[in-house]
C-alpha cells in the first residue's frame, strides 16, 4: 500500500465528515426544512414538518459525534501517513467509515423513533 492508494480513500472520509459537520447546526436548530435532497427520510420523519424537525433535532448529537469521530480518525491516519505507515492509515480510515456510517444509521433510527412518537394532534398543530 502506498500514499497514492490511501489518499483518495481518506479524501472520501473527509468529504463525509465535512458534510455531516455542515448539517449538524441546521439539524440541531430546526432550520433543516423538509426537502427532497438531504435529511433523514423515513415514513415517520416525512409525515409532517413537526416530525421532520423533532426527528432531526434528536439525531443531531449523533451526527455531530460521527463528524467529530471521522475527523479525529482522519487526523490519526494523516499522522500515520507522515511516518509512512500507509497500510495502517488505510485501515484506520476504513474504521472511520465504519464508525461514521454506524453512527449515521443510529441517528436515523433515533430520528425515526422520535418522529413516530409525535402524536397526530401535535403534528397537525405544530405545537410542542
Amino acid at each position: 500500500m502506498n500514499l497514492v492508494d490511501t489518499l483518495p480513500f481518506m479524501g472520501g472520509l473527509f468529504i463525509v465528515s465535512l458534510t455531516m459537520m455542515g448539517l449538524k447546526l441546521p439539524m440541531k436548530t430546526g432550520q433543516l426544512s423538509r426537502n427532497s435532497l438531504i435529511g433523514i427520510k423515513t415514513k415517520y420523519t416525512l409525515a409532517s414538518d413537526q416530525a421532520w424537525r423533532k426527528g432531526h433535532e434528536a439525531a443531531a448529537p449523533l451526527v455531530s459525534l460521527a463528524a467529530r469521530l471521522g475527523f479525529f480518525l482522519l487526523f490519526c491516519a494523516v499522522i500515520l501517513c507522515l511516518v509512512q505507515q500507509f497500510t495502517a492509515a488505510f485501515a484506520l480510515t476504513a474504521l472511520g467509515y465504519i464508525a461514521t456510517i454506524s453512527l449515521l444509521l443510529w441517528s436515523a433510527r433515533v430520528a425515526n423513533t422520535v418522529a413516530r412518537n409525535i402524536s397526530p394532534k401535535e403534528a397537525l398543530s405544530g405545537e410542542e
